[in-house]
């Protein structure tokens, strides 16, 4: 009897078992036809969203996680997905749309101008640029000479000037240090030279350079990565922990000397003057803090929230990730001009005729060295740090879209504009290596070619690289200034060449240093070059 009812309560067990498992397996297939519901639900909202534009149908949106951080394969559109797919992705027509079916939000992308021009509500004026005033032009006046000044301490400090040939690898690490130094000299009026860096008060602590460099590195996984993800003990990211630390105190000891500055400059001249006025509004950090010490209650910004600004300030003028702009810009002319070597002649022999050989590049010469801006211009073309734009709908709108010139499926006439209708809500993304690179503009869009710039004055919008419209970059002066000014000084004096590996080709160098990495924004690989001093 005992047997049998051992026999009886293990075979109730084993039913009750089954039950729970079928109800978890139950369960769970409910979930997941919940789930696959939902997602087919969501799915044909979204391409009604888009009006049934076609286009690409991945499971990740290309700018949302996960898909931001997944390569553009076959079943899926990375953020690269528009350089990755260029030559066949606006094939059929001018634009399309993506949408995924999983997860992430529906866009609409395109490569025209036109478009892009609407969406932004003006856009480019031909050849009519914006007069400088004169306060702007004092002010860009300070960086020409900031950066004539930093290239001298480069060449001497560094020994530059007894050497016949010098190789840099990678060039990045000179531009990305010139375009630190600048934007806080001239922008922050923060300390640091070529040979002496920004840190903290402990001497032993990482640079300023050093910590902006890991921050924009890792800034999309610290955007994107989840908190337990961020938690775990890898080098890199520990790394990247510390470079904010670090240029948070740094950031704190420079608002606090700011603070004690602006209390003090009333109290030592006894009334403000001009000139106790502009020292204290020399610069970008001093109007951050003083509009902070200026306000009351609630809108007074506290240590943390100057920190913050003045992060996206500083990196969109130095960082990789952030708005990509002189230093990356830099290090792709540097690449572009060491693998066309005659193009790179035409324009030392350009700046030989504005300036000469020995006398000063001027501030005046800005306007007339225009063949080294067509250089800086055309690699900002080629590789656009702010690579797309995102614009959302505010409400029902309809885009004008002109029809495909080489492709015209629904047989309409050449130059026939399409309206498109845009449902509230909807993005729409202009893919601006799309824009840059499309026949429609440019001819031999592959190819890099500064003299398609040649007869554009240099403060012309019709560079889009540096985006279109009222919001196009506000920092487009100030990176000129520099580029030109920094080009102009080391090309009349030096030789570009890549700097090849054992064995390598010139091909192959092109191949490794001329592509693009992408993030928030583009950058260049990793450029070596060979410098070597010109001796005719």
């Amino acid at each position: 009897m005992t047997k049998a009812k051992s026999i009886l309560k293990i075979v109730s067990l084993e039913r009750h078992n089954i039950k729970v498992m079928d109800t978890r397996t139950g369960l769970v297939v409910g979930i997941f036809v919940v789930f696959v519901t939902s997602r087919i639900i969501k799915f044909f909202n979204a391409l009604r969203t888009v009006n049934y534009i076609p286009g690409y149908r991945p499971p990740f949106a290309p700018l949302d996680f996960p898909g931001v951080v997944l390569p553009t394969k076959w079943w899926n559109t990375g953020i690269d997905v528009h350089f990755t797919r260029r030559h066949d992705m606006y094939k059929e027509r001018e634009y399309l749309s993506i949408v995924p079916f999983i997860s992430g939000v529906p866009d609409i992308w395109t490569n025209n101008l036109e478009v892009a021009k609407q969406i932004e509500s003006g856009g480019p004026k031909g050849l009519f640029f914006k007069p400088i005033t004169s306060s702007r032009a004092l002010r860009y006046r300070l960086v020409w000479n900031k950066t004539k000044e930093i290239y001298k301490e480069m060449v001497s400090g560094q020994d530059w000037a007894a050497k016949s040939v010098v190789e840099v690898d990678p060039v990045q690490s000179i531009t990305y240090k010139l375009a630190l130094i600048l934007v806080g000299t001239c922008g922050f009026g923060l300390p640091g030279s070529w040979s002496e860096p920004p840190r903290t008060q402990d001497s032993n602590s990482m640079t300023v350079q050093g910590a902006l460099r890991l921050i924009a590195d890792s800034v999309t996984f610290t955007l994107f990565a989840p908190k337990w993800l961020k938690a775990l003990p890898l080098k890199w990211i520990q790394e990247s922990h510390d470079a904010h630390v670090e240029l948070s105190v740094f950031m704190k000891e420079q608002i606090e000397l700011r603070k004690a500055t602006i209390s003090s400059v009333p109290s030592q001249a006894g009334h403000e003057s001009d000139q106790s006025d502009a020292a204290v509004k020399n610069n970008l950090l001093n109007l951050l803090v003083q509009a902070s010490e200026d306000e009351e209650g609630k809108y007074k910004l506290d240590d943390e929230e100057l920190i913050g600004n003045v992060f996206l300030l500083l990196l969109a003028g130095h960082g990789r990730s952030i708005p990509e702009t002189t230093a990356n810009a830099l290090a792709g002319t540097f690449g572009y001009l060491a693998a066309n070597p005659k193009v790179q002649e035409e324009i030392y022999e350009h700046i030989i005729n504005v300036v000469g050989r020995d006398r000063d590049i001027e501030f005046e010469d800005y306007g007339n060295l225009n063949k080294v801006m067509s250089a800086f211009v055309e690699t900002v073309r080629l590789l656009p740090g702010g690579h797309i734009l995102i614009r959302e709908a505010a409400e029902d709108t309809v885009l004008e879209i002109p029809a495909d010139p080489k492709v015209d499926p629904e047989g309409a006439k050449l130059g026939q504009k399409e309206s498109i209708p845009i449902s509230q809500g909807t993005q729409v993304v202009v893919d601006m290596i799309g824009i840059h690179r499309n026949p429609r503009y440019f001819e031999d869009p592959e190819e890099y070619k500064p003299s398609r710039w040649y007869d554009i004055p240099n403060d012309s919008e019709l560079f889009t690289g540096f985006s279109v419209g009222p919001r196009a970059c506000i920092g487009r002066k100030f990176a000129t200034t520099e580029a030109i000014c920094f080009l102009a000084l080391l090309l009349r004096d030096w030789r570009i060449s890549p700097l090849l590996r054992n064995g390598e080709a010139e091909d192959d160098w092109k191949s490794r240093c001329l592509v693009p990495k992408f993030s928030l924004t583009l950058c260049v690989a990793n450029i070596g070059v060979r410098f070597t001093r010109r001796t005719d």
